[in-house]
């Protein structure tokens, strides 16, 4: 398979757009990518990138009173252009802090906390519910029965499995394990791992009041 020159000029030139959607995709948890949303996603970020580096040029320029440009756009249109090196370079620097900075902000919803205050979506910013769930300050520690084993499980929840996996994972902490019918408690584990098919685990939040007072008043 035989790449055009402009098509190599476009991967070598986008390079930084690639890096900071491997570090973004790396560090956050989303669903599976396709390849147009690959492409898709390192342009925008390549963008964002020399944009960055750009604007960082612009403040050089102003404090030494020289004359710095970007040479992405003129390589990325004329042939004739030899492709700075130093500035891919460069500029791929500035696409991992990009990278990390997205990152961040993925990570703690910061885009989703906007929109509640701003009262433009109400979207959590998780996968699914058993992510926004597991997610939660108050769900720390969680009462988690498996009905078909007639189990019980209370504990600190240390980690779970995220994603489109067919199975749920839990690895709790300081667990007290149950027989679900009769509450007998049958043995305590420091660290114990939990896998079942998805919707086969039930799980209480102790940390959420129970409100009777609203339930009444609704019916």
């Amino acid at each position: 398979m035989e790449f055009s020159e402009l098509t190599l000029r476009i991967l070598l030139l986008f390079l930084p757009g690639l890096v900071s959607f491997t570090i973004i995709d790396q560090l956050t948890v989303h669903r599976s990518a396709r390849l147009y949303h690959m492409l898709l996603y390192s342009f925008l970020l390549g963008s964002l990138d020399y944009g960055l580096y750009a604007s960082l040029l612009v403040g050089i320029s102003s404090l030494t009173s020289s004359r710095l440009e970007v040479k992405f756009f003129s390589s990325l249109v004329d042939s004739n252009q030899e492709i700075s090196f130093a500035e891919v370079y460069i500029v791929s620097a500035v696409a991992i802090i990009a990278g990390l900075v997205v990152s961040l902000a993925v990570n703690r919803k910061l885009i989703y906390r906007i929109a509640h205050v701003l009262k433009v979506s109400e979207k959590y910013g998780d996968l699914n519910v058993f992510g926004y769930i597991m997610n939660s300050p108050a769900s720390e520690w969680i009462l988690v029965r498996d009905i078909e084993r007639d189990l019980m499980y209370e504990g600190w929840i240390q980690a779970f499995s995220d994603g489109d996996e067919e199975h749920d994972e839990l690895l709790l902490r300081d667990v007290i394990v149950y027989k679900n019918s009769t509450a007998a408690e049958l043995f305590r584990s420091a660290v114990l791992y939990v896998s079942r098919q998805k919707g086969a685990l039930l799980i209480e939040i102790s940390g959420i009041p129970f409100t009777e007072g609203i339930r009444r008043e609704s019916n």
